[in-house]
């Protein structure tokens, strides 16, 4: 948003950013000119990363992991990003089997101590989360799709299929986005654990 102040003395200009104009009062946003700008698409970012030397298939991932802005690509440490996304799905599997969810549980409160850093976690938890139970769906629906994100996960994610439903993946996929509003909303972060953790103990729901 451009917010422009003309004086007799002098021209004030103000640009204000923001990913969410839900948090901007009404009275400054009626006084702003809207400026737009749409982050890269996926293929563009994994076209680049293929035109830097990545291998295809790390490409496909990565261009999932990393931040919307092309800049990202070369500041991101991909081996980092690779080594999270390891991490998480290892949160994934347990989750999704309902094994050992009392670690998950005390290691999300673990890290609920210092709200700035768990916040970065969680965002990039969910946001995972979400692509990795977009996967089972697709392999729900046809064993054989190449359209997966975590092609290198295929193995592992058949076997995950096999233990959940696609009523129960429609309403984590859901239940996953509003956990984003809810973290936009400065969410009390012991409210978005145990709403993260339920989501996925919770039985089966048959209305999504």
């Amino acid at each position: 948003f451009i917010f422009l102040i003309i004086s007799s003395v002098s021209v004030n200009l103000f640009i204000l950013i923001t990913d969410n104009t839900n948090g901007l009062l009404p009275t400054i946003i009626s006084r702003c000119q809207h400026i737009k700008f749409t982050p890269p698409m996926k293929i563009e970012i994994e076209q680049q990363l293929i035109e830097r030397g990545e291998d295809p298939e790390k490409s496909r991932v990565l261009s999932y992991l990393i931040n919307v802005n092309m800049e990202s690509i070369l500041s991101a440490d991909h081996h980092e990003l690779l080594e999270k996304r390891s991490n998480i799905f290892l949160v994934f599997q347990k989750l999704i089997r309902k094994r050992d969810i009392a670690d998950v549980l005390l290691d999300l409160t673990h890290r609920s101590r210092s709200r700035d850093k768990f916040i970065r976690y969680f965002v990039e938890l969910v946001n995972l989360m979400i692509i990795l139970l977009r996967d089972l769906m697709v392999l729900k629906i046809d064993r054989d799709s190449t359209a997966i994100i975590n092609i290198d996960y295929k193995k592992t994610l058949m076997d995950l299929a096999h233990q959940i439903s696609i009523e129960k993946l429609l309403f984590l996929i859901k239940n996953m986005e509003l956990l984003f509003r809810d973290i936009s909303r400065n969410l009390n972060s012991k409210v978005l654990i145990l709403e993260f953790i339920k989501n996925f103990t919770s039985p089966e729901e048959i209305h999504v």
